[in-house]
């Protein structure tokens, strides 16, 4: 059983620190940013720390996360399609303390 954590969600959005209830936080999210921004030398320098850090296989996790992750976001804004009325509502909260809608493929 997983007890409840409390993550920072800032740290997503360039705003704040990744929470340390993450392991590794701030490398995989310079890692994610070092991939969307499609920079192969940070991001070779990026995967190289985290992957001293956490390991090669999770590495590997972290890369098929963000592949998957660009790849449906792309997906959906190309479609034009809009969020679930039920997703909107569970995430209501987060979005509007992330300031998700002042981005433009919100």
């Amino acid at each position: 059983m997983h007890d409840e954590l409390e993550h920072d969600f800032t740290a997503v959005i360039g705003e704040g620190s990744a929470n340390s209830t993450i392991p590794a936080a701030d490398r995989l999210v310079r890692y994610a940013e070092a991939c969307v921004e499609g920079n192969r030398y940070a991001v070779g320098r990026s995967r190289a720390a985290l992957a001293a850090e956490i390991g090669d296989g999770a590495v590997v996790d972290a890369a098929a996360v963000i592949a998957v992750f660009n790849a449906a976001v792309r997906i959906a804004d190309a479609t034009g399609m809009p969020l679930e009325p039920v997703k909107a509502q569970a995430t209501a909260d987060l979005r509007s303390a992330l300031d998700i809608e002042r981005y433009c493929s919100s």
